[in-house]
């Protein structure tokens, strides 16, 4: 005869295994992730003068990569989104992530819903390309930003998360 833990003990073990999973490590007592973002970096602020390093543009007082189009998130305090998107035949349309977040896509009709977490303590960039089912890239002319809802690194969900497509 198999004796199994109670039910109790499971749940307990079960709720300790996932909530340690999700929790990361602090490195040291001064380690509050309030660290600011460095001015003029990827993903961070502009500055007031030079605004970005080489290689990157201000667009919406954010550093991102010249010439990265997309979506933007222009509010440096985002660190993942819910977004909706309009675009014809979504059903379609293929979301490829960038390398710097993890995301997911589903689409319905002529909405694609993507939702993204960045790789790093920095705001989300290079987040999606979209594709027909050709393989063409869809130009983000003809996508529009129906609803955006993001988060902090706290997960706290984000006033003017600023998304738009560029």
């Amino acid at each position: 005869m198999t004796h199994l833990p109670r039910p109790e003990t499971r749940f307990l073990v079960s709720f300790l295994a996932f909530a340690l999973a999700g929790c990361p490590e602090k490195k040291n007592d001064d380690d509050d992730d309030n660290t600011p973002c460095a001015e003029g970096t990827a993903g961070c602020p502009c500055r007031a003068t030079n605004p970005c390093d080489t290689g990157l543009t201000c667009t919406n007082n954010v550093c991102t990569a010249t010439g990265a189009g997309g979506l933007v998130i222009g509010n440096a305090a985002v660190r993942s989104c819910d977004v909706l998107l309009t675009v014809a035949n979504a059903s379609a349309v293929q979301a490829t992530f960038g390398s710097g977040v993890v995301g997911k896509s589903r689409a319905k009709g002529d909405k694609l819903g993507l939702s993204f977490l960045s790789r790093t303590d920095a705001v989300p960039t290079a987040v999606v390309e979209l594709k027909d089912a050709a393989g063409a890239v869809v130009p983000f002319s003809t996508v529009t930003v129906a609803e955006a809802t993001c988060y902090d690194h706290l997960g706290a969900a984000v006033a003017t998360p600023q998304v738009t497509l560029r």
